[in-house]
């Protein structure tokens, strides 16, 4: 009897070790495209917050409820925060396996940092504003369906 369970453990105890390791290692590979699809939603999300806060800024300046001083200071600000989140979304997208929602975030964040550096150049200009408020809201409706279409929430 001594014997048959010695030759059952021989064989059993690697065997459930293995199942062991396999189960883990199918765990964290079936979880990290989901949980890598959320990081890059995330990300999405805060580049198009960033956005629709320049855009707010850029109607603010442009009714004049704000100092010139204080909208060019933001708008440098801002571009400083969105371009640390397109690099962010670069590496959250390649993570995500996401190149062409990747790519379109990439191009609608350079936009709008095109945008908001023409309210951080003239802060006072009306039609500059109303145009870079304009580009900025759309880059930010933009963003918002890409997050949409890898399953994020569009918030």
């Amino acid at each position: 009897m001594h014997k048959r369970a010695k030759l059952w453990g021989v064989w059993l105890v690697p065997l459930i070790g293995g199942l062991v390791v396999a189960s883990g290692a199918y765990v964290s590979v079936s979880q990290e495209p989901a949980d890598a699809r959320k990081e890059l939603s995330l990300a999405l999300q805060e580049l198009r917050s960033q956005a629709a806060e320049a855009a707010l800024l850029a109607e603010h300046a442009r009714r004049g409820d704000l100092a010139r001083i204080f909208v060019a200071e933001h708008a440098r600000q801002l571009g400083t925060h969105m371009r640390t989140a397109l690099v962010d979304v670069g590496a959250k997208g390649r993570d995500a396996k996401e190149p062409a929602v990747t790519a379109q975030a990439i191009d609608q964040g350079e936009i709008a940092l095109a945008a908001l550096q023409g309210v951080a150049d003239a802060p006072t200009a009306d039609a500059a504003l109303r145009e870079a408020g304009a580009t900025l809201s759309g880059t930010s409706r933009a963003l918002a369906r890409l997050d949409v279409m890898i399953g994020g929430s569009g918030r």
